[in-house]
């Protein structure tokens, strides 16, 4: 997995946090990266969680 990196929960849940901007625009930088460059792991239990706070926790939940 050279070159490659690992998101966790938190760099997800904080690209949708508006509350601290900061943290926010790297988390989105981070995925970006991620994503553009196919270098971003993330793993089943990651995915869960996030789903998790995005269905129970956020201030307006995600929805199907």
């Amino acid at each position: 997995m050279k070159g490659k990196f690992f998101l966790d929960t938190n760099i997800l849940v904080n690209a949708f946090d508006s509350t601290a901007p900061e943290k926010q625009a790297l988390a989105r930088r981070l995925i970006s990266k991620a994503v553009e460059g196919s270098q971003g792991v993330i793993s089943f239990q990651v995915a869960r969680e996030f789903l998790n706070v995005a269905t129970c926790k956020f201030k307006i939940p995600f929805t199907a």
